[in-house]
This record gives structure tokens, sequence and C-alpha cells, in this order.
């Protein structure tokens, strides 16, 4: 009987001990199907970083490449601003000749019609002085003419005498 006590003490034992690593197997299990969860869950977080990673990085990118065109843009825009203004800086000085050379014609044109004017009185004055000699002239044939009708006359009278005597 004491063999059985002692067997039957000893599967007491070993149920109790069996019980015990059955209860510890539950816990470890337990304990590995959280860590196993928390392992997804942790998983799951990090694949969604990394996802909003991946797309705050195309956001960043796709904002240098923006921003690159920006400045590349401000530089082309600077650029033409600066021929713009060499261009306009150029017909400034071109207007400021021509409207010196238009100055300069305006004097040029003012003399010549000063000069027309001068030539359109002394035409002007051409024009009396013929009219006066013309009338003078007019006035000498007519005379011319009286002499020589008197010189005729004359010849005529001593024509006249020289027969007589």
């Amino acid at each position: 009987e004491s063999e059985r006590r002692r067997l039957l003490d000893a599967l007491t034992a070993a149920e109790r001990a069996k019980a015990e690593a059955d209860k510890a197997a539950q816990v470890a299990q337990d304990a590995s199907r959280r860590a196993q969860a928390l392992a997804e869950e942790r998983a799951e977080v990090a694949e969604a970083a990394l996802t909003e990673s991946e797309v705050l990085a195309e956001e960043r990118d796709g904002a240098l490449a923006r921003a690159a065109a920006l400045h590349e843009l401000t530089q082309q825009q600077a650029a033409l601003l600066e021929e713009m203004e060499g261009k306009l800086n150029e017909q400034a000085q071109t207007l400021a000749a021509s409207v010196g050379q238009s100055e300069a014609l305006r004097t040029a044109l003012d003399a010549a019609h000063a000069d027309v004017d001068a030539a359109l009185r002394q035409v002007d004055d051409l024009v009396r002085v013929k009219a006066s000699l013309t009338e003078e002239v007019a006035a000498l044939k007519a005379d011319l003419d009286a002499a020589n009708q008197a010189k005729s006359a004359l010849a005529e009278i001593q024509k006249l005498v020289d027969g007589v005597g």
C-alpha cells in the first residue's frame, strides 16, 4: 500500500505538475498570441507609416520640382525683363536722337521757309520793278515814236526848205 500511496502521490504530483505546465503553456500561448497581435499591429502601423512616408516623399519631390520650375521661371522672367529694359533704353536713345534730328530738321525747315519768303519778296520786288520798267519802256517808246515823227516832219520841212531856196 505504501507503494500505491507513493504512486498515487506521484500521480497527483504529476497531475499537478501537468496542470501547472498546461496553465503555464496556456499563459505562454496567450502571451504569444498577444505578442503576435501586437507585432501584427506594429507591422500595420509601420506599413501605414511607410506608405505615408512614401506619399510625403512624393509630395516633397513634387514640391521641390515645382519650386525648381518656379525658380527657373523666375530666372527666365528676370532675364526677359533685363532684355526688355535694354531694348527700352535703346529705343529711348533712338527716340532722343530722333527728337534731336527732328529739331535740327525743324530749324532747317524754318530757315528754308525764311529763305523762300525772302525769295518771294525779291520776286515781288522784281515783278514791281519789271512793271515799272515796262511802263518806262512804253513811255520811252512813245517818246521815241514822237521824236521819230518830229524828225520825219523836220526832214520833210528841210526838204521843202531846200527845195524852195
